[in-house]
């Protein structure tokens, strides 16, 4: 078994983007590759789903903060990837933004989700639906969806905030 973590600043678009091609070169057809993406993550007008990193340039687009394409990992990245194994994949997605851009629009990230569930042999596991946004705890300092995969027994017990 092999592992690649990217956390906090080493997390960056290109960082990313690179551990996926990473992923794509080990994976074999009998192999399982296993992503998860936890942080934030929008929706253009367009549908198009954005993951952002921490070190992502926000631009004003349409009247919503969307990051610069260069500096985030767009769904297409992702799909591509998962798409690309020659095995299968479980992928693990905790963005905590991930239907701010949608409120109101009707865009979600259903089409990420779907994609790549469509194409590849993928299992999705996500933390809420498109329109949704996912919980998250400060104390924790990451997602409800997160604590669940890393502590079952203790994540029944936390209360999300509001």
């Amino acid at each position: 078994m092999e592992v690649k973590l990217l956390p906090d600043k080493i997390a960056d678009n290109a960082s990313i983007i690179d551990a996926l091609e990473w992923l794509g070169d080990r994976v074999r057809e009998n192999d399982v590759g296993v992503v998860f993406l936890s942080g934030h993550g929008v929706t253009s007008q367009k549908g198009d789903y954005f993951f952002v990193p921490y070190n992502a340039e926000m631009v004003s687009q349409a009247g919503l903060s969307l990051p610069k394409r260069s500096t985030s990992v767009p769904d297409t990245e992702i799909g591509n990837a998962l798409k690309q194994l020659l095995g299968n994949a479980v992928f693990f997605f905790d963005t905590c933004h991930a239907g701010q851009a949608a409120m109101g629009g009707g865009i979600d990230y259903n089409k990420l989700i779907n994609t790549i569930a469509g194409s590849a042999n993928a299992i999705v596991l996500a933390s809420s639906a498109g329109t949704e946004l996912s919980k998250e705890d400060d104390s924790l300092q990451h997602g409800i969806f997160t604590e669940a995969l890393l502590d079952p027994g203790r994540a029944t017990t936390i209360e999300p905030m509001s």
